[in-house]
């Protein structure tokens, strides 16, 4: 915390908690899909995406950038109903060339 804020004192630390997993992958029990969280959450603005939710598939980078752009469109399409601020539509792709990347 120091390297982002060389002011950081550890006093202002009230608790501070550790997670611990034995292992490399979310560990999936059966019927796992019928359980599975979805990405909204009770709390509104909040939303879920980790690596126990690309079940079927392994994990994998792929997966995550897949759920994370499905999930930032579901916050865009959800700010955008509900008529708060922010992109009122989806950024526009780029094309890539042989040149580079164009518009």
């Amino acid at each position: 915390l120091r390297k982002i804020n060389p002011d950081f004192d550890d006093s202002w630390v009230v608790e501070s908690y550790r997670q611990h997993v034995d292992a490399a992958q979310p560990i999936i029990g059966t019927n796992y899909g019928d359980r599975m969280p979805g990405h909204r959450t009770p709390v509104a603005g909040v939303y879920l995406a980790n690596t126990t939710q690309v079940y079927p598939e392994d994990r994998g980078t792929n997966y995550a950038v897949r759920m994370g752009v499905h999930v930032a469109n579901m916050v865009m399409d959800d700010r955008r109903r509900a008529g708060g601020s922010g992109p009122t539509r989806r950024p526009r792709r780029t094309q890539r060339t042989r040149s580079g990347v164009s518009s």
